[in-house]
């Protein structure tokens, strides 16, 4: 797991270790990178979308820049700081990040300066993890689910009891 710190720019990797208790001990490697600007969330962009030319990037949420950043990245999935160059610039606070499941799209927010919530559009959707259902099938779960407790709250509405 990768992490990020607004304060510094510190990049650094977590190793996740289950601790027999049903959650995990953190060990954070040190410090190896820095990355410029703030950040405060990133995401990942496969190189098959257009205009990455098939390089696998990321993109950083730079509050304190104002900016999104995007980076190459090496084999390990870390930025290559010296190829950073902006991606959107003139933000009020760029703050999170995070790609929608099901239409690719690149969400941010801005605080301090217009405060919203930013959508970019056009990227791939991403495959599905192994092992987690698919939006539609969580869909169909919820529904399925919302349908069984709906029948039971009318089934227990039918049923009346008195007392003489």
């Amino acid at each position: 797991m990768k992490i990020v710190s607004y304060g510094g720019g510190a990049w650094a990797e977590v190793g996740l270790t289950p601790d027999g208790s049903g959650t995990y001990d953190l060990a954070i490697s040190p410090v190896f990178l820095t990355l410029s600007g703030g950040p405060e969330g990133f995401v990942y962009v496969d190189g098959a979308n257009a205009g990455f030319n098939g390089l696998d990037s990321l993109l950083v949420s730079e509050y304190g820049a104002g900016k999104v950043g995007l980076y190459a990245i090496d084999a390990n999935g870390d930025p290559i700081v010296g190829s950073r160059r902006d991606f959107l610039t003139g933000l009020g606070g760029a703050e999170g990040a995070v790609i929608d499941p099901l239409t690719g799209d690149f969400l941010f927010s801005t605080f301090g300066g217009g405060d919203q919530v930013v959508v970019v559009s056009g990227f791939l959707a991403p495959p599905p993890s192994p092992g987690v259902p698919e939006p539609a099938t969580w869909a169909l779960m919820l529904v399925g689910f919302g349908l069984i407790g709906h029948g039971l709250r009318q089934a227990r509405r039918r049923t009346t009891i008195s007392f003489a």
